[in-house]
């Protein structure tokens, strides 16, 4: 099969080829879905039939799907061009990125939705170049109490925290 002439093959180390990747995204995968499957919650069955982690396990599994196929595919030894010429500050980023999820999803269960949702919204939606800082507020804000209506019209509970509702 001929490569597209965009594509870039780079005598990078093994990590950064598509392979590379998808083997690291494998094992993890594979370290979540032992953890999914050692935990009880996801044997608990439901009263329609289904367990309670059968979904999770099933995403899971087409996510290791995916991966296996980065790791066998013809373009496993090519590299990204964003992959190849990322430094130590792409990486701290990103690891930045993880634990503000973290962070937003603990602080979620403590505090509510309502109340946490607009300030993590508004902190991306200005790094990612809404200007002025007004405007990223009202869209933040503004979004925040579009999916929490959205939500509760569905009849879905977000995480209240402190808030009565």
């Amino acid at each position: 099969m001929e490569r597209p002439e965009n594509a870039r093959q780079i005598n990078a180390v093994w990590w950064r080829t598509n392979r590379g990747i998808g083997a690291l995204l494998t094992l993890l995968l594979v370290v979540f879905f032992v953890y999914l499957y050692l935990s009880d919650w996801t044997h608990e069955e439901l009263r329609d039939g289904f367990t309670l982690g059968f979904f999770p396990l099933a995403g899971v599994l087409a996510m290791l799907a995916c991966t296996l196929m980065l790791v066998f595919d013809s373009h496993r030894h090519e590299v990204e061009e964003g992959l190849a010429t990322i430094g130590w500050r792409g990486w701290l980023l990103c690891a930045a990125l993880l634990l503000g999820c973290y962070a937003y999803f603990a602080l979620a269960q403590v505090l509510g939705y309502l109340l946490t949702s607009p300030f993590f919204l508004f902190i991306l939606i200005y790094l990612l170049g809404m200007r002025p800082w007004t405007t990223a507020l009202i869209a933040s804000v503004v979004m925040t109490l579009v999916v929490f209506g959205l939500f509760t019209v569905l009849g879905v509970a977000l995480p209240s925290g402190v808030l009565p509702f």
